[in-house]
């Protein structure tokens, strides 16, 4: 094969005159059977393609090959050609988890895709089969020089959809969908991607001494993003330009910046990119500033918590993270502060949900819903509390609930627009919640995920 530009992450596994180079970049396995003399490269979608993702290698014999690594075990019984995953059970600290449903002429099939953190890089897992097996879900590399790593998952209309960021940069930033078959996730065609080379750049090498501009106008000319985000890049800068912002609090400043959520509607998707949100639609070829941004200061306390979006047919709703819910029936062209409307006060946003059309608002101090936007009503249980909610699920026409601090707490059903414990315990340290029919799992952060079965 052609020589490696780089040092391959990979394994190589020898017995007698037969050589295996395993999980190279482009999910290739390199053979050779005269002892390395010559080689032949056959790709494939068989084995994982992230990077560390084979540990390790033997054969059992010259047709029998194993390989491990945190993806899974596989195993060739053709001298390296295809490969068989032993598929592991999913007990990790899982970061996310949802359920997929899709139809094809009436039969509808459900699949389960959970991410977790092995290392810094965060891979895609998909099951079909309840959560019994995982299978990594590769990422479509086309002309990328490098393997992209997940930040967040998003299901809408039958379909997986995923952010992703490069391995060892954070300046490429890209949606991607679930291929046909479900085992790759491929960009979505034609959407621009955002790149924050150019500001990288200046946050490492300082701004150009060639410009008139200001570094503040510097740095807004190369990404895209929210004003308050721009000044306080340039004011980390001002404050020590000795260390070209390579400060550890400047880098996780703007790595907060690229963790900005995302929601679909039908095929118009919304982004937010450095603390503000955009939009895009096929056929456009760039995204559309929607003019909502966070132009609060973002301490510590606001940069962390996270922009809530839900999205149906031309209404968005935007949680912003100073407090402000707003809306858009247009698809966020024109924008409706509705915070005074909220029926309680709070602080901060937990969900925001769809079910039909009626939106449902999960907030530190409770939850309420509407069905137009305009008139609001508290959700509460049985005893009339208003519980607070730390994670909404919608399965059809139900909604699912999941208490903060849910030590002891279990899992709550909507009826009538009051709140019903179906499940009436679950273990401390819940991180998502999904739902298929009657049958609900929940990820948590060290027991990997539990499901539990309703009553018909």
């Amino acid at each position: 094969p052609e020589p490696f530009e780089k040092e391959p992450q990979a394994s190589l596994v020898a017995i007698k005159n037969k050589l295996l180079l395993l999980g190279s970049r482009g999910a290739a396995v390199i053979r050779s059977i005269d002892s390395g003399n010559t080689w032949t490269l056959k790709k494939t979608k068989d084995i994982p393609i992230m990077p560390y993702s084979i540990s390790d290698a033997f054969a059992l014999n010259e047709n029998t090959f194993y390989m491990h690594g945190p993806s899974g075990i596989y195993r060739s019984k053709d001298g390296g050609f295809s490969w068989t995953k032993f598929n592991p059970v999913m007990k990790n600290s899982i970061t996310d988890l949802i359920c997929v449903k899709t139809s094809k002429e009436q039969n509808t099939s459900s699949s389960l895709y959970a991410m977790y953190s092995g290392s810094m890089d965060q891979w895609v897992y998909r099951s079909s089969d309840e959560g019994k097996s995982w299978r990594v879900v590769n990422p479509e590399l086309h002309l990328q020089e490098h393997i992209p790593s997940f930040t967040r998952i998003v299901g809408s209309d039958g379909v997986l959809y995923a952010k992703s960021r490069g391995p060892t940069s954070w300046a490429i930033m890209t949606l991607c969908r679930i291929s046909e078959d479900r085992r790759t996730l491929e960009p979505i065609k034609g959407m621009p991607t955002f790149d924050s080379a150019r500001l990288s750049h200046i946050i490492h090498q300082g701004p150009s001494k060639n410009s008139n501009k200001s570094l503040v106008e510097q740095l807004q000319e190369s990404s895209y993003g929210s004003t308050q985000f721009f000044k306080q890049l340039a004011q980390i800068y001002i404050q020590d330009p000795g260390l070209h912002l390579h400060h550890q609090n400047a880098e996780t400043f703007r790595r907060y910046g690229l963790n900005g959520a995302f929601a679909i509607s039908g095929d118009t998707f919304y982004l937010e990119y450095n603390f503000k949100l955009f939009r895009w639609e096929p056929g456009d070829t760039e995204w559309y500033d929607t003019e909502q941004e966070e132009t609060v200061r973002l301490t510590w306390d606001i940069r962390r918590k996270e922009l809530k979006l839900a999205a149906s047919g031309n209404t968005v709703y935007a949680g912003k993270r100073d407090g402000r819910l707003v809306v858009s029936f247009d698809k966020g062209t024109n924008w409706i502060d509705l915070t005074p409307a909220i029926p309680f006060p709070f602080k901060t946003f937990n969900e925001i949900v769809f079910v039909g059309s009626t939106v449902f608002v999960a907030t530190d101090a409770g939850v309420t819903s509407s069905d137009n936007g305009k008139q609001w009503v508290t959700v509460t249980d049985v005893e009339g509390k208003n519980l607070v909610m730390e994670y909404l699920v919608a399965d059809n026409n139900n909604l699912y609930g999941i208490p903060k601090h849910a030590t002891g707490i279990g899992i709550y059903r909507l009826e009538d627009n009051t709140w019903e414990e179906v499940v009436t315990e679950i273990p401390e340290g819940t991180t998502s919640l999904a739902v298929d029919g009657n049958t609900l799992y929940v990820g948590t952060l060290r027991k990997g995920m539990l499901h539990y079965t309703l009553d018909e």
